[in-house]
């Protein structure tokens, strides 16, 4: 491999670097380009944790809604009529539970709680009872998850379709599997 001499001299001395205004903006450039991809990545993370908690609460939602049209009834209601199940809303902003009702008296039978920096906005309904057999929800209401600066709407209707608003669409839940045969 041949290398050509005059390259590596300048003016007769030999080339030995880069200067330090050059050195100084290369690190400058980099130094950009990562504060550039600190900030998108905490933006992509907190919009990720919104979007999960938003998610986990509507899946919770729709298996308290399976659970009272699949009528199972858990031990602890022995020997009480099973009435339905309910998703209530706590008074913390934060934890949201599943509870069986039997003979008009609930179990808690689940807790969960939102990630840290959300909550239920004020005026969300408190609780969501689904009636057994039907799944249909005799207090139709609406839920709103805030943080972040985003807001989002899990709204449920008379007869128990769950569907999620953020301010641009609303996006129906399936509410049974779909039909193959």
């Amino acid at each position: 491999m041949k290398y050509k001499l005059h390259n590596f001299f300048q003016n007769g001395n030999l080339f030995k670097g880069f200067t330090l205004v050059e050195l100084m903006l290369v690190f400058a450039v980099t130094g950009i380009i990562t504060a550039l991809g600190v900030t998108s990545f905490g933006s992509y993370n907190t919009t990720q944790q919104f979007g999960t908690s938003v998610s986990e609460f509507t899946n919770f939602v729709s298996t308290t809604r399976s659970k009272a049209i699949s009528q199972v009834k858990p031990p602890v209601c022995s020997s009480a009529p099973l009435d339905g199940y309910k998703v209530t809303i706590t008074a913390s902003g934060r934890d949201y539970e599943q509870d069986v009702v039997c003979g008009n008296v609930s179990y808690l039978i689940s807790k969960k709680q939102l990630s840290t920096q959300l909550s239920f906005a004020n005026g969300s309904a408190n609780s969501l009872f689904f009636d057994v057999s039907t799944g249909t929800i005799s207090n139709p209401g609406s839920v709103a998850i805030t943080g972040f600066g985003k807001t989002n709407t899990i709204t449920t209707d008379k007869i128990g379709n769950i569907s999620i608003a953020n301010g641009f669409s609303v996006t129906p839940m399936p509410t049974s599997p779909p039909n193959y045969t």
